[in-house]
């Protein structure tokens, strides 16, 4: 990439994320105030400099009359902040500003990173897309598909999530591996799902020679945890306790036990492990790009089955998946294209679904975080059967750290 490329990239970016902060502020803030998400957030990260923890009853009630005016009823969700306290190093720069603005531009980068995020994924499967195709892709995954335009809605961290680990994997397959363990580091939050991701990636690489990736993922994340105790004390008890609580009227869902079953639980564990072990089996050598790229789509969907959710907001995390699906399905015949293009469109239609039983009352809205990911992991694991060489290997690269792509 060019200088040149690089600046007008960065141009159109601070374009994109000039006007839809502009419309957050003047659109979605003001029938809603502060009831966003990220508040939690915002309020205990500058607690955090200030010296203060986030983790107390008094920080819980001054979130809750920064969001709402008043403190909450003890019933129903109390906004406690429940990440590590690290974030406040992560969003530091949105500390320095109001709380509307901040979620102004905080709503705004979400949009945006979910917008990019087909658009890099496509390019790293290496699939050409007319222009038009290509905006219908991006309309249908963003716009059409409910996760996305939640997350921005709420203001939650899965679309900086989703773009850093992206970016992040775009590193590893140009041999970039410290770059892309500290882009991993700032995936950091949420981390019940992005901490596994990371260890799975970079772990499967450190196993192929290239440890330095993991070593600096290692090294940043107790570099955050260390600063903050020394900002804080020590909070990982409180943290803990605060999980604990959270977990109390969040109402996780591990997915193989929606049903509330024991015996179909155990089926979905078998299954969803049968799969993913003959997937790791075939993606264990080589490892040349085709393998990299694989391996990173079958840890997706393997933390989004086996990992509990407290919300569907990790569905987007399912984007990549969808495209790889898409991708590897080229060189199948005409109909198994189309089958697969159907398939992944209903699963992607079929959130809607969960949202219409949850407005009419119904049981079973936490379906979702199971009968989403399933089917496409199935799909995954059927392609990667009958089309094992969709996506062209090409040379293990050499890992180079921060240098220039080239030297």
């Amino acid at each position: 990439m060019t200088r040149r490329t690089a600046l007008g990239l960065a141009a159109i970016n601070l374009i994109l994320i000039a006007l839809v902060a502009w419309f957050s502020a003047t659109v979605l803030l003001p029938p809603r105030g502060e009831r966003f998400d990220f508040v939690p957030h915002w309020v205990g990260g500058r607690a955090i400099w200030a010296g203060q923890t986030p983790y107390t009853d008094a920080m819980t009630a001054r979130i809750q009359v920064e969001m709402f005016g008043s403190t909450l009823p003890p019933e129903v969700d109390q906004q406690r902040m429940a990440y590590p306290a690290y974030v406040a190093w992560l969003i530091a720069p949105l500390l320095l500003i109001s709380a509307p603005a901040a979620i102004a531009l905080w709503t705004a980068l979400q949009l945006v990173a979910m917008l990019w995020l087909p658009m890099i994924w496509v390019s790293l499967l290496q699939w050409r897309l007319p222009g038009l195709a290509l905006v219908g892709l991006i309309f249908g995954l963003i716009f059409a598909f409910r996760y996305p335009i939640n997350v921005y809605v709420l203001g939650q961290f899965t679309g900086t999530l989703a773009i850093l680990l992206t970016i992040g994997i775009w590193c590893l397959l140009r041999g970039y591996d410290i770059a892309a363990g500290l882009l991993f580091v700032c995936a950091s939050v949420p981390p019940t799902v992005s901490v596994p991701l990371a260890l799975l990636i970079l772990g499967r690489y450190a196993l192929a020679g290239r440890w330095r990736g993991l070593a600096t993922y290692v090294f940043g994340l107790a570099l955050l945890v260390g600063a903050t105790i020394v900002q804080i004390g020590w909070w990982i008890p409180d943290f803990v306790r605060t999980l604990i609580a959270y977990s109390g009227y969040s109402h996780p869902v591990w997915p193989p036990l929606v049903f509330g079953s024991p015996a179909i639980a155990i089926g979905v564990v078998a299954i969803v492990s049968g799969v993913g072990l003959w997937l790791g089996r075939r993606l264990w050598q080589p490892f040349d790009r085709s393998h990299q790229l694989r391996w990173a789509i079958t840890v997706l969907l393997l933390c989004l089955l086996l990992i509990p959710q407290t919300g569907n907001y990790n569905q987007l995390l399912i984007v990549p998946p969808v495209l790889g699906c898409l991708a590897l399905a080229r060189t199948l015949p005409r109909r198994g294209r189309w089958l697969t293009w159907a398939a992944c469109t209903l699963i992607l239609a079929s959130s809607w679904l969960y949202f219409i039983w949850g407005a009419q009352g119904y049981v079973g809205t936490h379906w979702e975080t199971l009968l989403i990911p399933l089917p496409l992991f199935l799909v995954w694991g059927a392609l990667n059967l009958s089309a094992a060489k969709a996506l062209t290997p090409t040379p293990f690269p050499k890992a180079r750290g921060f240098q220039p792509e080239g030297n």
